[in-house]
């Protein structure tokens, strides 16, 4: 009867963990999107920055006042954008493998559909 009573707890402990893996908690789903949250925000500010100040910097160098600034804040914008497009979507960097693996994978499911619903099999 002990023996049952162990391997009961035992059990009952392994499917807590699971559901536990399976489930976060409340307090772990608000880090998450804090950490997004805090993550897109500093793409969007650090890409701005970077464009307004390199463009400062080179309008200064150069002798060219606004038109390098405007430039590359306008650069700097866009940039941020895409970045944060990136994060929220998760998408990869145009040369990243998994990328086209990926692509490549949901073209085969489309075909794989398109195959299941032409209306040549019967």
């Amino acid at each position: 009867m002990r023996e049952q009573n162990h391997d009961l707890k035992g059990r009952i402990a392994a499917a807590r963990a699971e559901e536990k893996e399976e489930h976060p908690s409340r307090r772990e789903k608000v880090m998450e999107n804090t950490n997004l949250g805090v993550r897109v925000g500093t793409e969007l500010a650090a890409a701005i920055i970077v464009g307004g100040v390199l463009g400062y910097a080179l309008d200064i160098w150069l002798g060219t006042e606004p038109i390098l600034f405007m430039g590359l804040l306008f650069l700097g914008i866009i940039t941020g954008f895409v970045n944060v497009y990136r994060v929220v979507y998760g998408m990869r960097p145009l040369g990243d493998p998994a990328r086209l693996r990926l692509r490549s994978d949901v073209t085969a499911s489309r075909r794989d559909d398109d195959d299941k619903n032409s209306p040549d099999q019967e």
